[in-house]
């Protein structure tokens, strides 16, 4: 079989190595020609992910039987394209381009049924300060498009209102209260699966990037049959079958979920490729490619333990010294971590995914979220940093 991958940046490695693994002959294609994953594909061409004519040019001559799923949000739509001319499975053009555009999106949803928090869109401060005054406070105010929490703040009194707005595509949003989780799950034949809810834990006002996660078994949750719900409406909307997704919901105090966002795409920033794995004793991304695109058979997709994942919490400032970890993991077992933090490194505030991602991670197996963020200090304690 062959496969072809969209994009071959560090987080699309693992993906493409894996349906290597299972015999296909993959193709990478990325925008940067020394795009981290490319050696792991067995042929790579240099390409603009976004130019989805010249994309489809290539696809079309490589003929492939599926492409991998890959956790990026700015290509999905070329992904859909060639999905669609080329009749495989996966992703179509038109649920990329409602995930691409979170105002449409939350139109088509709404529209389905789905609860979602209230929005308006805004092109200048005065429709901000407008659309405040209907909302109240506090609120989200987020870019049209997007991912990885860039750009998204919540504004919790008048008088934090950005006073400019970088383009005129932004929303504003009613800010939900309560818990937020993260959910992934894939949809195969029509049939919704949850393969974990993860609690999370997210930076101090105004930025809303999470810092850590504990995923459950959804079978053990009592929000997951409002959660399974809420996603069966979704990709009803989307029209979309036979992909991966996460989606970010909230759960109110009485236990009301709602709908933030949803993207039929795995999670990035590690979750698919490190903490899923722990939690399932098997790769999720693997079942899925030989389960789902490849018509192999393997162990159905199944949750198995709880775990703890999180970025380490390093402050903002420049690394004095190569940190090792190695003493603390023998110490404390059970703990797997992801840091390429060299000496000299400057690191800025932790204010959105792709911040959040260059400090490293840390896995663990636990239920116990006071563990895990307990041990995820004391990682970032090795870390010595000076301040700027």
């Amino acid at each position: 079989m062959r496969a072809l991958a969209i994009g071959a940046g560090r987080e699309q490695a693992d993906p493409i190595a894996i349906a290597r693994a299972l015999g296909a002959e993959v193709l990478a294609l990325d925008g940067r020609a020394d795009a981290e994953g490319a050696g792991a594909a067995d042929s790579f061409a240099h390409v603009d992910l976004m130019d989805a004519d010249a994309v489809l040019k290539i696809a079309a001559g490589f003929r492939p039987d599926f492409l991998v799923p890959a956790p990026l949000a700015r290509p999905l739509i070329t992904a859909g394209i060639v999905n669609d001319t080329l009749g495989l499975k996966g992703v179509t053009e038109h649920a990329a381009r409602l995930a691409n555009d979170k105002q449409a999106m939350r139109e088509a949803f709404t529209a389905a049924g789905v609860p979602m928090a209230c929005q308006i869109g805004v092109g200048d401060v005065a429709a901000l300060r407008a659309a405040a005054e209907t909302l109240g406070f506090p609120l989200i105010v987020k870019p049209r498009s997007g991912s990885g929490s860039r750009g998204v703040v919540l504004v919790e009194r008048e008088g934090e209102l950005p006073v400019a707005l970088d383009g005129a595509d932004w929303l504003a949003e009613e800010a939900l209260t309560g818990r937020e989780i993260g959910v992934d799950g894939a949809v195969i034949g029509g049939e919704v699966r949850l393969l974990s809810i993860r609690w999370k834990m997210l930076t101090p006002a105004p930025h809303r990037q999470a810092i850590s996660y504990l995923a459950k078994d959804p079978a053990g949750e009592a929000v997951s049959p409002q959660v399974a719900a809420i996603a069966a409406k979704a990709f009803g909307a989307l029209a979309c079958d036979n992909v991966l997704f996460h989606a970010d919901m909230m759960v109110s105090d009485d236990g009301r979920v709602s709908l933030i966002e949803l993207a039929p795409r795995p999670s990035g920033h590690a979750i698919h490729s490190a903490l899923l794995p722990l939690c399932h004793g098997q790769n999720v991304m693997e079942s899925f490619i030989s389960l789902v695109l490849m018509g192999q058979v393997m162990a159905p997709l199944a949750f198995q333990r709880p775990a703890f994942f999180s970025f380490l919490p390093v402050p903002p400032g420049r690394v004095a010294a190569t940190p090792d970890f190695a003493p603390l993991i023998a110490e404390a077992g059970r703990i797997a971590v992801k840091c390429e933090l060299e000496k000299g490194a400057l690191l800025g505030p932790l204010i959105d995914g792709a911040s959040a991602l260059r400090r490293g991670f840390m896995v663990m197996l636990t239920a116990d979220e006071l563990e895990g963020m307990r041990m995820a200090g004391r990682l970032a304690a090795l870390v010595p940093v000076e301040s700027k």
